[in-house]
């Protein structure tokens, strides 16, 4: 009789979670396409619904299957049967409900993409965006529940799912919805972000650019590695002051590392207050500790987040000129995604960032601005077309970019495979080995394979995106070199070198032809820092490569030879001995690169995320290939991890070359 009514109340509830998501995604659909002005107004609740009540959604099927005794009590074929089955059970209802959700609202997901989307996009764009979004968080949070629980097997697999989705389908996400991501290239708009970055005692290691090609995009975010994204539509709409400013705040939040302290604040709070409920001697706040908590842990989350805002506001505010245009830029901002001014009802309370109306008056009590000029702030007039950086004009298809894309995503798996895989190999060996040499060796294995993997991609990695070049260009001869505009290794917009391109001597002149550039110098323009006969070396990642330092116009230089070992040396030593023309070739302008150092591009907050990934990654392969579980093989992998982050971090780098 119990599990009768059990099993009705199940389905039931199943049938008014569909039922609800359906209605929900049918009227804000509605809605939509009573006005074209509220349609970005209802996508945004769409998402804000998708966000608040997946997750409660959520939480309230694991209470109900919590409290029935375990349902899947009878299934004993396996223990990786029994959590598969078990994740199914949890996560199936949400998935099912963000499907009703999506179906009511197709008509809200048409509109806010281009008139006359093809159907096979849409479902694509539906598809990574589910994948990439709510899917991992839905992984996330019923990981998370079940570690407080102490189902940690389960929470493992689920925690780790939520990882490879995300990690898979990040890229494809950005293309399903017609975004593109270029680097800023030289030019105003770069200058300035790089002096205030200088101000702001930050050196970011790339400036991108946000292009969409399906609806206007304005927003602007700091990401992992001193990164900095900016949409086109930004560009086009903001003065170049109000441009400034948002381009200071995403660097506050590098400056303050925001990027790394943001996960822990997030995810932190909702466990301190289980493990203050649960210690409370009072047994029904103990019963229902992990539910209760839940509320003053996703509030107390909101107001750290709130706290990183303000905090990145107040230097922003401060490294400009005029600290009313950061005003103007938030409201501007806001006017662009029509959002309103003014958050009410729970929107004060649950959003991430508070409203631009709270922003303005806390940068006005702080530099003491009077309220008279503050309220005109909210409403900025159009900005005139003279006061607009010039937007930088489309790039071609690069080689080099279109090759980093490419295999960025077969990086990042080969790096968590070489991590994971070892660890979970010697798990089969726990009982006949002791602990510390299991682990210890698991680490060093895991180290080791990274290291071995890593050099193997880069010499096919180089020899594919020399392939590319040459079929481009039409180039046959030549050696396939970098050209880096110093000798101290760099690195910008993700590259440690400029260009990529083919070196040559003809006669008294070696000339070089790159994607970005072209030059032609004589032996007597330069002074070479370096003796010909016998070239410095350059380090590529794990690799040693041929190089020559040359000087030109007080400046320094160098070629790296990609793939030809040894083929460099000859060529310089014929280059310098040639006699050299009687005409010295134009020099062309060489554009300033300002870069940061390889210490910074392996900053703390990537290090952290990558090695909660590779931790994550290898507790949910433990239980599923392994015939037992324990989380030491996800701390080897971690600590791994960790080691090789600090190695390359700190390791010794090539000096540069003294000028002779």
């Amino acid at each position: 009789m119990l599990n009768a009514i059990l099993e009705t109340v199940l389905f039931l509830w199943l049938f008014a979670l569909l039922a609800m998501f359906f209605l929900l995604g049918h009227c804000l659909s509605r809605r939509a396409a009573r006005s074209h002005e509220l349609l970005l107004r209802s996508w945004f609740i769409h998402l804000r619904w998708t966000n608040v009540a997946l997750p409660a959604a959520v939480l309230t099927w694991i209470f109900i299957l919590h409290h029935s005794n375990d349902p899947l009590r009878y299934v004993k074929w396996s223990e990786t049967s029994y959590i598969f089955l078990a994740s199914c059970q949890v996560l199936a209802p949400p998935l099912l409900a963000l499907l009703a959700y999506q179906l009511g609202a197709i008509g809200l997901v048409r509109r806010a993409v281009e008139p006359g989307l093809r159907l096979r996009n849409l479902l694509a764009a539906w598809f990574w965006g589910t994948l990439s979004g709510p899917v991992p968080l839905l992984f996330l949070i019923t990981g998370l529940v079940f570690a407080a629980f102490s189902y940690l097997r389960l929470a493992a697999v689920l925690s780790g799912c939520a990882a490879l989705c995300y990690l898979v389908s990040q890229r494809a996400h950005w293309q399903s919805m017609g975004i593109t991501f270029e680097p800023i290239g030289a030019g105003e708009l770069r200058d300035r972000i790089l002096a205030i970055a200088r101000l702001a005692s930050v050196k970011p290691t790339s400036l991108r650019l946000l292009r969409s090609s399906r609806r206007p995009l304005a927003t602007a975010f700091a990401a992992s590695g001193n990164s900095i994204c900016i949409s086109a539509s930004l560009v086009e709409n903001l003065p170049k002051p109000e441009l400034d400013a948002i381009a200071a705040h995403e660097l506050a939040h590098l400056r303050y590392k925001h990027n790394l302290l943001m996960l822990p604040a997030l995810l932190a709070p909702p466990f301190v207050f289980i493990a203050l409920f649960s210690a409370i001697p009072w047994p029904p706040l103990q019963r229902y500790a992990h539910f209760l908590a839940l509320p003053p842990g996703i509030c107390l989350a909101v107001a750290f987040s709130r706290y990183f805002e303000r905090k990145a506001d107040r230097l922003a505010a401060s490294l400009i000129p005029e600290p009313a245009a950061l005003i103007r830029a938030l409201a501007r901002v806001t006017a662009l995604n029509l959002l309103p001014t003014q958050w009410s009802g729970w929107d004060a309370k649950l959003f991430s960032h508070p409203s631009v109306a709270e922003r303005a008056a806390h940068i006005a009590s702080t530099f003491h601005l009077p309220l008279g000029e503050v309220l005109p702030q909210l409403s900025p007039p159009p900005a005139a077309p003279e006061d607009l950086y010039p937007l930088p004009p489309p790039e071609p298809d690069s080689v080099l970019n279109l090759h980093v894309q490419r295999s960025e995503l077969l990086r990042n798996l080969s790096v968590l495979a070489s991590f994971a895989l070892p660890p979970l190999a010697l798990t089969w060996l726990h009982s006949s080995l002791s602990p510390l040499f299991l682990w210890t060796s698991a680490a060093a294995a895991s180290l080791a394979l990274n290291y071995l993997v890593e050099t193997l991609r880069q010499v096919f990695d180089f020899r594919s995106l020399e392939s590319s070049f040459r079929l481009r260009y039409h180039l046959s001869g030549g050696i396939f070199t970098a050209f880096a505009p110093s000798v101290d290794p760099r690195y910008f917009n993700g590259f440690a070198f400029w260009d990529v391109g083919v070196t040559s001597t003809e006669g008294g002149l070696l000339s070089f032809q790159g994607e970005r550039l072209s030059f032609t110098i004589s032996s007597t323009a330069c002074s070479a820092a370096a003796s010909p006969a016998v070239p410095r070396k350059a380090r590529i990642g794990l690799l040693r490569a041929d190089a020559f330092d040359f000087f030109l116009a007080d400046r320094s230089f160098r070629l790296i030879a990609l793939t030809s070992r040894h083929a460099l040396p000859a060529l310089i030593h014929a280059w310098s001995v040639a006699p050299p023309p009687s005409l010295t070739p134009h020099l062309p302008d060489f554009p300033q690169v300002e870069s940061s150092t390889p210490s910074q591009v392996d900053s703390l907050s990537a290090l952290f995320a990558g090695t909660v990934l590779i931790a994550l990654v290898t507790a949910a392969l433990t239980p599923l290939l392994a015939q037992g579980w324990t989380p030491f093989p996800a701390l080897a992998a971690a600590a791994a991890g960790l080691a090789d982050g600090l190695l390359r971090r700190f390791v010794s780098r090539p000096k540069p070359a003294a000028r002779p």
